[in-house]
């Protein structure tokens, strides 16, 4: 007799296909039915017959009842102790089945469905044909070869399920995060939504539905492609109009970004300012701009008409529009 192990039970479980426990369940749960089924047919019978034919005879001076073809019927206290009978009997046979059945699985365990410690290694399935498995306290170089692969196969396996449990782990938590950044953020559009009577506007009113936000998103949307093209015709005009600039005086240069600033404009007004005075009218001025010395030409040189409109020309340039 050998008692069953865990080894034992895997082993009988994985060659035929259900565990041995099971199929004493199943031989003791049809037993049971068939006690089942005896109790009905026994009360059956027992409720068929006579009640003179069972022993039971009418108190005297009483009639007992028939039914319409005659047969007497028995009375309530006989029915009673009729189903006190039947439960008595049932309740023996299956105290006599438990018991017996009891020591049928004891039996069969660890006689017929079981095998012995010392010999489930030595088991061999069909399909265990070609698998080592290795002894505990054994290393890679002791194994053989097919079962190296096996081991390195085993770990990658074993590094690939780590890293996809940090990875559900991780976007589990990222997914928690967006949710409760989501939460706070509708709590925060509920909370600062502008209201029918109210004309305060806060950074979230686009979020909450206010109407005046969502009309000025919508108007600036509609113009992102007329200021673009506006923009784009201004640039080769805006470059003509400074490269005529430089072409005037070439020791004249933009500020950062093509632009002139105020001051590099103020001073070449005044240079051209004092040229001007100083070729047309022959006056000496300073560094300040003041006339030096009361003497000067009064007679100084004389311009061509066409000189003097280009000057007048690149003046207008120099005021621009308006």
């Amino acid at each position: 007799m050998t008692a069953p192990t865990a080894a034992s039970n895997a082993l009988l479980t994985e060659q035929l296909g259900w565990t041995p426990l099971s199929l004493i369940d199943d031989v003791i749960n049809s037993v049971n039915e068939l006690l089942y089924t005896s109790v009905e047919s026994v009360e059956s019978f027992v409720l068929s017959q006579s009640p003179d034919v069972l022993g039971f005879t009418p108190a005297p001076g009483t009639i007992p009842d028939t039914d319409g073809d005659g047969n007497v019927l028995f009375s309530q206290s006989e029915e009673d102790e009729l189903q006190r009978g039947i439960h008595q009997l049932e309740t023996l046979l299956e105290t006599a089945v438990d018991r017996n059945f009891d020591g049928f699985e004891l039996f069969v365990l660890r006689n017929i469905l079981v095998v012995k410690e010392e010999l489930v290694r030595w088991v061999q399935l069909s399909h265990h044909k070609g698998i080592y498995f290795p002894v505990p306290n054994t290393t890679e170089k002791d194994l053989p070869l097919p079962a190296v692969e096996v081991q390195l196969r085993l770990r990658t396996l074993r590094q690939k399920l780590l890293s996809s449990h940090n990875l559900n782990q991780a976007m589990q938590r990222e997914s928690a995060a967006n949710e409760l950044t989501i939460s706070r953020l509708k709590d925060l559009v509920t909370s600062t939504s502008t209201s029918t009577h109210s004309s305060d506007i806060t950074p979230y009113s686009l979020l909450a539905g206010s109407k005046s936000t969502k009309d000025a998103a919508e108007f600036t949307t509609s113009q992102l492609g007329l200021i673009r093209s506006m923009v784009a015709d201004l640039k080769p005009k805006y470059a003509a109009l400074f490269s005529n600039f430089d072409d005037l005086d070439g020791t004249h240069s933009m500020s950062e970004g093509g632009r002139y600033s105020d001051d590099e404009r103020k001073q070449y007004i005044e240079k051209m300012t004092r040229k001007y005075m100083e070729v047309t009218s022959g006056m000496r001025l300073n560094s300040r701009g003041e006339v030096v010395g009361g003497d000067f030409a009064s007679e100084g040189a004389r311009k061509s008409s066409e000189e003097v409109q280009r000057l007048g020309e690149i003046m207008a340039k120099i005021k621009g529009p308006g």
